[in-house]
């Protein structure tokens, strides 16, 4: 009887698991401290049967240059104004910009997810962790994930997703990836050697035009020595 208890209480376990981790989350949940990145938020499935209508992620204190990625059957809206905390740039310091992106006007099946991305400049704060609220509107309820998890304790039950900021990797400004910059070292390789051998081109025929003047310079000078009168 009690192998028989517990064997229930691990099935139960694993048919709640799904449940419990299907909330919306940032995609990747990642990323270097002050660097720009594409963040996606996943909305795995509607409010109970009922399907999603829109998602409204907020965004937090020292995020900036949020530009929403355009979503098929979505009409995006966003919505600006002064912002928690300026924000310190090389050029200039920031105390406005985008609060607040809302996606609306489309319907999720409760048994489909899909990914709504921000393209934005993370805190340059690393080892923590930066939460987005989010906000999903279903035909019928709503569910607010806007929980912040405290370290220690239980994960909530609507936590709001999160990206953890790692140490970041000088690369600030989007620059090219090692596999772009051995492509751009491949095409100058190329254009060296394509270089060379129109360079050694051109010296062919510099030869090519000496020898032929050489040839026509003996050949008149053996058609002088014939035309020459003896003597």
């Amino acid at each position: 009887m009690k192998n028989a208890v517990l064997l229930l209480a691990s099935v139960a376990a694993l048919v709640a698991a799904p449940v419990a981790a299907a909330h919306v989350t940032a995609n990747p949940s990642t990323g270097a401290a002050g660097s720009f990145a594409m963040i996606a938020f996943r909305v795995p499935h509607g409010c109970e049967e009922s399907p999603t209508t829109s998602l409204t992620i907020q965004i937090p204190a020292g995020v900036v240059s949020v530009s929403p990625q355009a979503v098929p059957g979505w009409t995006v809206t966003t919505k600006e104004g002064t912002l928690p905390e300026p924000v310190e740039s090389e050029e200039e310091t920031i105390t406005e910009g985008v609060t607040e992106v809302t996606w609306s006007g489309g319907s999720l099946s409760p048994h489909q997810f899909t990914d709504f991305g921000l393209s934005l400049k993370l805190p340059d704060t690393p080892d923590e962790t930066v939460y987005f609220p989010a906000i999903q509107r279903c035909k019928q309820g709503v569910t607010r994930w806007i929980e912040i998890p405290v370290e220690g304790q239980p994960e909530p039950d609507a936590p709001a997703p999160g990206v953890e900021l790692t140490a970041s990797t000088g690369d600030e400004h989007g620059a090219g990836t090692d596999a772009e910059a051995a492509e751009g070292e491949t095409e100058t390789t190329a254009a060296e050697e394509s270089s060379d051998d129109e360079l050694s081109g051109a010296e062919m025929a510099a030869v090519g035009m000496g020898a032929g003047g050489l040839v026509a310079g003996v050949a008149g000078l053996v058609v002088a020595l014939r035309r020459r009168p003896r003597t």
